[in-house]
């Protein structure tokens, strides 16, 4: 994934101005300087940050997203599942639906609890996730066609039970996405069996969000 669609990402899908809405949301929750930004794609949030002063490292799966990011030497190539830094950050953060990336249980334990060993005690961990609202969107299909950097594009998205399916194609040359959508109550209990309180963030600052954002605390006791 990523290795097409990372070329034309940020004009397609306006990441400067999620970004800014992010950001927003995090100084308003975040309690710390030391940030990790998984899953932090061409890395529009990890500029961000480090022009504000916090101390912030990023990583993605994909080598064509992050070879975007303005400041390549705070990000690197890693997995949300097995990810390792050498040191425990205050606040580490997942957004723009990258958690739904995540297929299974046992991957989003793998990457919560990877994400529990990483924070410091009563660290916070912020996520965003899209909600059954966002499957009965696309029960039709969604179509959007045009032409960016005068390459001709095609976007598809339809549901599928709980399965989002996204086809890019570029020039002809075709890219597939998938996410899976979860209720917020059984992610919310995976997070406190790996050892966080949690709570859904609902003071969006009047920004209307069709997506659950989940604030995880670190308990003081690690488990």
């Amino acid at each position: 994934m990523y290795q097409i669609l990372a070329k034309y990402y940020q004009e397609l899908v306006d990441a400067k101005q999620g970004s800014l809405f992010f950001f927003d949301l995090f100084k308003k929750i975040n309690k710390g300087t030391r940030v990790l930004d998984c899953a932090c794609g061409s890395g529009e949030f990890v500029e961000l940050l480090y022009e504000n002063r916090y101390d912030v490292q990023g990583f993605d799966l994909s080598l064509e997203m992050i070879q975007k990011c303005k400041y390549s030497n705070l990000v690197q190539v890693s997995n949300m599942l097995n990810f390792k830094y050498d040191t425990k950050f205050d606040t580490i953060t997942c957004f723009c639906d990258s958690f739904n990336y995540l297929l299974n249980d046992e991957d989003i334990l793998s990457f919560i609890r990877n994400v529990h060993h990483h924070l410091n005690d009563e660290g916070i961990f912020i996520f965003d996730m899209h909600t059954y609202s966002t499957l009965d969107d696309f029960q039709e299909e969604y179509y959007q066609e045009g032409i960016l950097e005068n390459v001709s594009y095609q976007w598809n998205i339809v549901a599928q039970n709980d399965l989002l399916f996204h086809t890019f194609i570029f020039d002809q040359i075709k890219e597939e996405h998938i996410q899976r959508v979860y209720p917020y109550e059984r992610i919310k209990s995976l997070l406190e069996t790996v050892g966080f309180t949690v709570e859904k963030c609902n003071d969006l600052g009047g920004y209307e969000l069709e997506k659950d954002v989940v604030i995880a605390k670190k308990k003081d006791k690690n488990i």
